[in-house]
């Protein structure tokens, strides 16, 4: 999801992994959230970002 505006993009993967993240010169930051913390996280005014997440969860909770 690309932030024009404020010159930002938005990516997000579910991954299984072990190793170190190394960021390269075009990624400021990144976060490694759980299940539950995902679920909880506030977007602030990332209503989008909110509902595929709402989303996701869904698909979640039918596969348990």
């Amino acid at each position: 999801f690309g932030f024009p505006a404020k010159n930002q993009v938005l990516l997000a993967y579910e991954v299984e992994a072990d190793g170190i993240v190394r960021l390269n010169h075009e990624l400021l930051e990144w976060q490694a959230l759980s299940q539950a913390a995902l679920f909880n996280y506030d977007f602030g005014r990332l209503s989008v970002t909110q509902e595929i997440i709402a989303a996701w969860k869904k698909t979640k909770d039918r596969r348990t």
